[in-house]
């Protein structure tokens, strides 16, 4: 190895880089090592490029140097020389700070050059476009020595796609997601499997909204998303990459690194213990920004030292699972919620999809499709767009629900009909196959779509008072009592409404919040309203004063009687009056348990002996006498 240029010559001599002048019997050893740059890297994570040289080398005892990476604008600096240890020594030759960086360019002469990229997802290679995966490089034969993927994280390191090396593995694994795909309910699986074969079509269509799997504690969430995950590496079979405990700036990073793949955050719930859990106020800021930041495709602004720093916005098809939903019609329409119940899911075929994800199977079945894409790029970049205009107009009618419904339902169909398309090309299933599962996927993506008029729930102090006496309730500090004892026994969610069963008997909790009677509930208003008032506080949210929260569903007619001067009414109560708020208990609190998963969408209350509202009150208010434990109803009116 050598290297001259206008009055400087360089070489290695006795193992040592050298500065050499006539010739090697006049040199000057500048170092006790001899290297050379191998490589000259370009690292991108899709917004921010640097040059980094790959350099080997040895002492002059011949000892192997360790392979180090220097940035290029830190090579001149000689700092990276610490990286060999102690016995690395550079001698105090005059100028060696800039005879020894030369030395090593000239004597390492024209150095290959390799793209690495630290995210996943598309690029463009010089023959097409291919797909970058930790571990492989997917799309034309050839472009693997030009590519390298060197992500950091060690939960993104997860996605790793590996196809398998024989037809019938592919064959296999193909047969395997239509299984996924067969499974019941289709309403939640159909959607799900849309998104899993979308994200890698963010390349032709943007993807401006999240899926939301919204479901009570033990109906399989969770190990739904693993699997949809797991098509994206297999060590996703039994973990997720994301989390909502994580921060606001780690989530949009990772989501914005996992380019054009699912990329699933955990359960969107908040826990109860202020002390050691995620507080709501906390979860509510975190999904505004992610959720936001994914529908508009935009990353959170930030000022840099002179100017604005570089943002990032998520580049992955996001999904995630809860028990409860985010707040505000505006931030649920960039949601596509999926709704599933406890007992949807049949737990041996799920156990059979999760061992298909821990042996690879869902892995091998994307890299095929990956591929496929691949081939067909320069077609699908006119056909993808295209087919989702047709599709927008097919969904039309969704518009009811919000103008946004349309497109992602459309979107979440587009995918599932390409993951149609593929099978059907790898003769996994029959043109006539294809068309039967086409034609019920649009059933069922339109059912699901008018479903979502069901998750535009409130940004109204009504619901937000059921939904935090609801919790009250759920965290033991209060219950609905029964004023017919034998009502008691019918009712089915005794256990939503305050009470608990130990060894086999009914105990209620806390206070007393008022008694329900058939359809009727009629509320203390003191006691009631605190404990809501406490659980707002708590997450940080603000509820209004009681006479403007007794006006309010007064207003939306929940109030079923009141006495002619004021809002509320008395009721008589095992031989004691009380001033009450009389209202429709499965009205009132229809929303707060659906988004719970629990009762009924159409009926939520007491399938025991309704009263008639006016009949009942006709009977057992009296007017004439003064109440107890009362409140005045307009104390803050």
């Amino acid at each position: 190895m050598n290297g001259a240029h206008s009055d400087y010559t360089f070489d290695i001599v006795d193992g040592c880089i050298s500065h050499v002048h006539g010739d090697s019997d006049n040199s000057i050893n500048l170092c006790n090592f001899a290297c050379k740059i191998i490589e000259e890297r370009t690292v991108s994570n899709g917004i921010i490029s640097k040059i980094e040289f790959l350099i080997e080398g040895y002492f002059s005892d011949g000892t192997l140097l360790p392979t180090v990476s220097v940035p290029a604008e830190k090579f001149n600096s000689l700092g990276w020389v610490s990286q060999y240890g102690s016995r690395a020594i550079i001698y105090p030759v005059k100028q060696v700070k800039d005879l020894l960086p030369m030395a090593i360019r000239m004597i390492s002469g024209v150095v290959p050059k390799k793209t690495v990229v630290s995210h996943t997802g598309w690029v463009e290679s010089p023959h097409g476009h291919v797909y970058m995966t930790n571990g492989s490089v997917i799309g034309t034969d050839g472009d693997e020595a030009h590519f390298e993927v060197a992500i950091e994280d060690p939960h993104l390191r997860k996605f790793s796609i590996n196809p398998g090396e024989e037809d019938h593995e592919l064959e296999q694994s193909l047969r395997a997601c239509l299984a996924l795909a067969q499974m019941n309910p289709s309403q939640a699986i159909l959607p799900l499997i849309g998104a899993t074969f979308l994200a890698p079509l963010q390349c032709f269509i943007p993807l401006d909204f999240s899926v939301f799997l919204h479901g009570v504690t033990g109906s399989f969430k969770s190990q739904l998303t693993m699997l949809c995950q797991s098509h994206y590496g297999r060590q996703f079979h039994n973990s997720l990459p994301g989390n909502w405990a994580s921060t606001e700036n780690a989530l949009e990073i990772m989501t914005f690194l996992a380019k054009d793949a699912v990329f699933v955050i955990d359960d969107f719930t908040y826990l109860r213990n202020e002390r050691s859990s995620l507080g709501y106020k906390e979860l509510e800021k975190k999904a505004e920004r992610i959720f936001r930041g994914q529908g508009n495709s935009t990353g959170r602004q930030r000022m840099g030292r002179n100017d604005l720093a570089r943002s990032y916005h998520s580049r992955a098809m996001i999904m995630t699972s809860g028990e409860t939903l985010p707040r505000g019609d505006s931030l649920l329409a960039r949601l596509f919620v999926v709704q599933l119940s406890k007992g949807d899911i049949d737990s041996s075929e799920l156990s059979q999809m999760q061992q298909y994800a821990a042996a690879g199977l869902f892995e091998n079945a994307m890299a095929g499709y990956i591929k496929w894409i691949s081939v067909n790029y320069d077609r699908l970049k006119d056909h993808i767009p295209a087919e989702l205009e047709r599709l927008r107009d097919h969904f039309s009618d969704l518009r009811s629900v919000h103008c946004r419904t349309p497109e992602n339902t459309a979107k979440l169909f587009l995918g599932f009909g390409m993951f149609a398309d593929y099978i059907k090309a790898q003769n996994i299933i029959s043109e006539s196959e294809a068309a039967a599962m086409l034609s019920h996927a649009k059933d069922v993506f339109l059912e699901v779509g008018r479903n979502q008029n069901k998750v535009f729930f409130y940004d109204d102090t009504a619901d937000l008072f059921f939904d935090q006496l609801a919790d009250a309730m759920t965290q033991g500090d209060g219950y609905f009592d029964f004023i017919n004892p034998n009502e008691f026994h019918s009712f089915e969610s005794k256990d939503s409404i305050g009470w608990t069963n130990i060894n086999g008997e009914w105990h209620k909790n806390g206070l007393r919040f008022g008694w329900v009677a058939g359809e009727n509930l009629y509320l203390l208003p003191a006691i009631s309203y605190d404990a809501a008032h406490k659980q707002t506080k708590s997450k940080g949210f603000t509820l209004e004063t009681r006479g403007r929260l007794w006006k309010r569903l007064h207003e939306q007619g929940l109030i079923l009687s009141s006495d002619p001067d004021r809002i509320g009414t008395r009721k008589y109560v095992n031989g004691v009056h009380h001033r009450v708020v009389h209202l429709d208990f499965a009205e009132c609190f229809k929303d707060t348990f659906r988004r719970r998963g629990e009762g009924d969408d159409n009926r939520v209350g007491n399938p025991g002996n309704p009263e008639r509202a006016g009949q009942e009150h006709g009977n057992s208010v009296c007017p004439s006498i003064g109440a107890t434990g009362t409140d005045d109803l307009y104390a803050d009116l």
